[in-house]
């Protein structure tokens, strides 16, 4: 939510819109309870301007592009309100595939266990709230019932409360209005056993005089990480 209006969330960022944070936190906690936190909503009773910071003060690097047919990478990073003002501003909408792989392996470098969390998240500056159609992989099956070559299997999975889930069932599709702001449409879970991108293998070599020598290799894309 702080996102959507500063842009980014940092110790800059928060330094130079503390009034806007503390007004956003007085609409959104009730009595000690969070009540809602839509973006869309709380442009009804947020009336403080967010103070952008330039990119540099991010902590992030600026991607100079060599056209200008390419959307900066920074752009994902404004805030919503920045062009709230600007109705010539053109409709934007970005989405973001992001995964987190979690694998133990052995002492042999071996993978004893492997999940993989992801999420589909989409950040809107469109105007109007208009319909928007996602479509996914035909052969995605949820569930342990896809075992067919090829078939994208997920475990399991949830969506956003602005999803209609109509088409999902046969067609595979998404249908929702995004609201203002960033959000996630859909998470998902994977354990279904797939190639890492990396192994690691321990090494242990005895030092002397009670000491241990312990050294982990990072082996992946032909690189060597110790």
């Amino acid at each position: 939510m702080i996102k959507d209006y500063i842009g980014v969330l940092n110790e800059e960022g928060i330094r130079k819109n503390f009034i806007l944070i503390m007004e956003l936190l007085g609409e959104v906690v009730d009595y000690g309870y969070v009540q809602g936190t839509s973006s869309e909503l709380l442009k009804a009773y947020v009336f403080s301007e967010p103070v952008m910071i330039e990119p540099a003060a991010r902590g992030l690097p600026s991607l100079k592009l060599p056209d200008n047919k390419t959307i900066s990478s920074m752009a994902a990073q404004n805030s919503i309100m920045a062009g709230e003002k600007d109705r010539s501003k053109k409709n934007e909408i970005f989405v973001d595939i992001i995964e987190e792989l979690n694998v133990t392996f052995s002492s042999t470098g071996t993978v004893q266990n492997m999940e993989i969390d992801g999420r589909i998240q989409m950040k809107s500056y469109l105007h109007g709230n208009p319909d928007l159609l996602v479509g996914l992989n035909q052969d995605l099956a949820i569930g342990k019932t896809g075992n067919a070559y090829g078939s994208v299997v997920m475990d399991d999975c949830n969506f956003h409360e602005c999803v209609n889930l109509d088409e999902f069932e046969y067609d595979r599709v998404l249908k929702f209005t995004p609201p203002d702001g960033e959000f996630v449409v859909m998470n998902y879970r994977i354990t279904k056993e797939v190639m890492p991108p990396f192994r690691i293998q321990p090494f242990m070599e005895d030092a002397g005089a009670g000491k241990v020598t312990i050294r982990v290799l990072v082996l992946g894309l032909g690189l060597v990480y110790a």
